[in-house]
């Protein structure tokens, strides 16, 4: 596995959470966002730049975290 080099870290703020975004650039350019929700669980998603992989996460996660909520409920 090639060593990632982070470029950034953004924070979401979704249903009350604020979910930490690690960012790097893979091989071909494109953005990778790593996704901290815990210990031992990061999604990553990827896109042609750092603010369409956050808005991908956040969409998914608003959706995700929402329907969580709403199974608890």
């Amino acid at each position: 596995m090639l060593p990632v080099h982070l470029i950034a870290i953004r924070h979401l703020e979704i249903v009350g959470r604020r979910i930490p975004v690690l960012l790097s650039r893979n091989e071909r350019g494109s953005i990778a966002g790593r996704v901290v929700l815990a210990d031992d669980d990061a999604p990553i998603l990827d896109g042609p730049d750092i603010d369409s992989v956050l808005k991908v996460i956040q969409e998914q996660l608003e959706w995700l975290l929402l329907a969580r909520q709403r199974s608890l409920s």
